[in-house]
């Protein structure tokens, strides 16, 4: 789990060869103590999976860019979640 704040990136390195289900979670007032936002909380998963993969000369890395609409033709469709579902 990671917290980037709105107009920030991050990055993750070392990520072990695999698929994987990519959730998020948006709200105001992040409390870092409970790692969780403590107003308008919205989660939701994307609508598809990341393939990572490497060889010895090779790797993959995507790119996610959130609140990028459909309609731009750049956009991941998500699915809305509840926050129990989340992975922990």
């Amino acid at each position: 789990m990671m917290y980037v704040r709105s107009g920030q990136t991050a990055q993750v390195n070392n990520v072990a060869d695999g698929t994987y289900e990519v959730f998020f979670t948006r709200g105001t007032d992040w409390d870092s103590g409970s790692k969780a936002f403590t107003r308008d909380c919205k989660s939701a998963k994307f609508g598809e999976t990341i393939d990572l993969k490497s060889t010895s000369r090779q790797y993959t890395v995507e790119t996610l860019t959130l609140g990028v609409p459909l309609s731009s033709g750049n956009g991941i469709p998500s699915t809305d979640t509840d926050e129990d579902s989340l992975p922990t």
